[in-house]
């Protein structure tokens, strides 16, 4: 008992589930009516439940059509139930690839703003580096131009020494000219002379000859040494100059390179910021990667599989053809193996509750020999009556072919007759031509043979007309046989047709005990009956509150319209309960009003190509938009959210805030 409820508790457990499934996979192919496509498929699989088990029970006892048609419908809905579950299935997969390729994207996305701050961070160093070649442009200008007034110092210093190396010369030539003066003089003094010697005045001449030379010799070095002197002082000048120029480039220098030491940092720290970006970023990417390698690693037993099918089939598979193959192998044994868990859980349970069950299968089985008998009853019937007809038949063909074989008979007697009279008159004609035999001896010769061969053509005809007399005897002989084994045969049965009938007085008194349960059926059927009619009065109760209804959105309307003449749409749903207003335009297009819970009216032009296209698109669009807090968001937002439900031209928008 235990695991007869085991299995119908397995059996209503993968029913459901496949029932689910089902439901869930239908609503997913037809989106724009999920609640009745839900009822329907819910009620489709309680029917295909209960006629698969009434199929089951009523097998033996159902009409051919019913029967048929009931297979069909059965196998059809588990062709549906299995058409839901592969929609259920193959959106679980989509909707796990969706993920995946997501999270690819948000990774490669996150790598894109990388790759744009390491640009970013590229277009900074570049900034700096001009900045730094431009300081070290113009310092280099500078040094440049430093390097230029210092040749121009070496250049003064050198010139300078040049005329001071010739001014030099000159008073060295001038003092070499006063030392041979000198030592000429001197020579002249350190001469001896002798008692009338003039050396004195020799002396005194020679200072008198010298003495205009050596002033204007000392002239002349006092003038070099002066010019020497000028020399100096105007390199010197000249090197001042230039040296106060030096200081002034290299003023200008560390000016240029304050000024831009800022615009350098601050570039520096935006390389700074960019790299704390790039971290943010790669730890963001890492854990998108992580995610998406999760994803894969989820997905990986299929790829096993489609590697496994590969290896077996020689031909290649994605991950999305091993996928529909498993789940093509998953709907070959989920709703069959329901539907036949369900029939064997029936079978169990009834082992286990046989008093009612015995005595309708007894019942059962003696109307169904009833039948049967009554089937038999009806073929011997028709056998007997076939057999009599064909005996009357026979009994006709019989006493024809009797009176034929007595025609032929008194015939064959009526030839034997005439030969024996042909005879007695061949022989009397014999006995009279005795003495013409010699005569008409070759005459008598052919007449004999021609006798001879006439009575033997007489004996063979008479041996087959015996012949065929005794076969006829024989075979009337045999219709009498017959006919009184159809007699014995028809005895018999009549006496199974009065077995029969004691037979159907048991079964009438078993069928009365049918019809008093037929009763009750029938006391339970008008119980039934008059559930129906309360149900048919809490129907009418329904309609006629469906009427109220109707007649108060009649009244909303005309209030509505009576709103939308004396005031705006925006007033209309302030003013009055509404949450959707729907205008025909004058150009055939429709204005659909609806206001979401932050008292805003969002409206559609919709086309008169989309006429059809059901509403609850656009509450799920508003539905959407309601968490945007910026009007100017929402176009924007709402060309991402329409694209969900209309390709193609999009409707019209706007937002009364």
């Amino acid at each position: 008992m235990i695991f007869s409820f085991g299995y119908l508790i397995s059996a209503l457990a993968i029913s459901g589930i496949a029932a689910y499934f089902s439901v869930v996979g239908l609503a997913t192919i037809f989106p724009g009516a999920i609640g009745a496509v839900i009822i329907m498929g819910g009620v489709l699989e309680i029917g295909k439940i209960i006629t698969a088990i009434w199929l089951h029970r009523n097998w033996k006892t159902a009409p051919l059509l019913i029967r048929s048609y009931l297979c069909f419908a059965v196998f059809t809905l588990m062709g549906i139930t299995s058409m839901g579950i592969f929609g259920f299935l193959s959106k679980a997969h989509i909707e796990h690839q969706v993920t995946t390729e997501k999270t690819q994207a948000l990774a490669a996305q996150v790598e894109n703003k990388i790759s744009r701050e390491k640009d970013y961070i590229a277009r900074q160093k570049e900034y700096i580096e001009n900045l730094e070649s431009r300081t070290s442009e113009s310092a280099s200008d500078i040094r440049v131009d430093i390097d230029q007034e210092n040749a121009r110092i070496a250049d003064i210093t050198e010139q300078m020494n040049k005329d001071i190396a010739f001014e030099q010369g000159r008073i060295d030539a001038a003092n070499k000219k006063i030392a041979e003066m000198k030592a000429e003089l001197a020579e002249l003094e350190g001469k001896t002379g002798g008692l009338f010697s003039n050396k004195k005045k020799k002396v005194e001449e020679l200072k008198a000859l010298q003495k205009e030379p050596l002033e204007s010799l000392a002239s002349e070095i006092a003038t070099y040494n002066k010019n020497i002197t000028d020399f100096r002082s105007e390199a010197q000048a000249a090197i001042k100059k230039i040296e106060d120029k030096k200081d002034a480039f290299r003023q200008k220098t560390e000016v240029k390179g304050e000024s831009l030491a800022p615009e350098i940092e601050e570039h520096n720290r935006n390389i700074a910021a960019a790299y704390n970006k790039i971290d943010d970023l790669e730890k963001e990417k890492f854990n998108y990667q992580d995610n998406a390698k999760n994803l894969e690693a989820e997905v990986g037993p299929v790829k096993y599989v489609a590697e496994l099918i590969a290896d077996l089939t020689g031909v290649e598979f994605d991950i999305s053809q091993a996928v529909r193959i498993v789940i093509v192998i998953l709907i070959f044994v989920f709703d069959p193996l329901a539907i036949l868990l369900v029939i064997a859980a029936n079978i169990s349970i009834a082992k286990h509750f046989p008093q009612h069950t015995k005595e309708l299968k007894s019942l059962q089985s003696e109307v169904d020999k009833l039948d049967s008998l009554k089937l038999e009853l009806n073929e011997k019937n028709d056998e007997i009556t076939k057999e009599k007809e064909r005996l009357a038949s026979e009994e006709h063909a019989l006493s024809k072919e009797e009176k034929r074989i007595e025609k032929d008979l008194r015939m064959a007697g009526e030839v034997l007759l005439a030969l024996k009279t042909d005879i007695d008159n061949q022989t009397q004609k014999k006995e009279d031509i005795n003495k013409d035999i010699l005569a008409a001896k070759n005459s008598l010769k052919e007449l004999k043979s021609n006798a001879d061969k006439a009575k033997s053509d007489l004996s063979q005809q008479e041996q087959e007309i015996k012949a065929k007399a005794k076969a006829m005897a024989n075979k009337t002989q045999k219709l009498k046989e017959d006919k009184a084994a159809a007699i014995k045969a028809e005895a018999k049965i009549n006496a199974i047709t009065a077995s029969t009938e004691s037979q159907q007085k048991e079964y009438q008194s078993k069928i009365d005990g049918l019809q008093e349960t037929i009763d009750e059926l029938m006391a339970s059927k008008l119980n039934i009956k008059e559930e129906k009619l309360q149900l048919e009065k809490e129907r009418d109760a329904i309609k006629a509150d469906i009427k109220i209804q109707r007649d108060l959105i009649s009244s909303l309307e005309k209030t509505y319209k009576k709103a939308s003449k004396t005031g705006g749409i925006k007033d209309a749903f302030s003013n009055y309960d509404l949450y959707e207003v729907v205008t025909n335009m004058e150009d055939g297009n429709k204005l659909l009003s609806i206001k979401d819970s932050r008292e805003r009216v969002h409206q559609f032009i919709i086309p008169t190509m989309y006429a059809k296209v059901t509403h609850e698109y656009f509450h799920r669009v508003v539905e959407s938009l309601e968490s945007i807090s910026d009007p100017d968001d929402l176009p924007h937002e709402y060309a991402i959210e329409i694209a969900k439900y209309i390709r193609g031209p999009r409707p019209k928008y706007k937002c009364l805030t």
